[in-house]
C-alpha cells in the first residue's frame, strides 16, 4: 500500500488494486490497437468466449489461445511460458 496526499496533505492509503486498475485503464486501449501483441490476443479471446458462452472459464481461455488450427487469430506461440504456475 502506498500513501497519496489529499488537500490537507494528510496521507491517504492507496491500495495496490487501485494502482493496478489505473494501469489497466491506461494500457488496455493501447493493447487494443496492437493485434500482434499477446495481451491483445488474450483480451480478444476473452471477449469472444464471453460473447459465445456468457462467461469465461480459465480453461476455455487457455484453449482459445493455445489452439493455432481452430483459433489462429488468438493463438499465442509461447503461451506456456507466460502462464502463471
Amino acid at each position: 500500500m502506498r500513501a497519496a496526499k489529499n488537500s490537507t496533505n494528510a496521507p491517504i492509503p492507496v491500495l495496490n488494486s487501485d494502482i493496478d486498475y489505473g494501469k489497466a485503464n491506461r494500457k488496455i486501449p493501447i493493447w487494443a490497437t496492437r493485434p500482434l501483441q499477446n495481451n491483445h490476443k488474450i483480451i480478444k479471446a476473452f471477449f469472444q468466449i464471453k460473447e459465445e458462452q456468457g462467461h469465461v472459464k480459465y480453461d476455455a481461455l487457455i484453449n482459445r489461445c493455445s489452439n493455432a488450427k481452430t483459433y489462429p487469430d488468438t493463438f499465442i506461440v509461447d503461451l506456456e511460458v507466460i502462464l502463471p504456475k
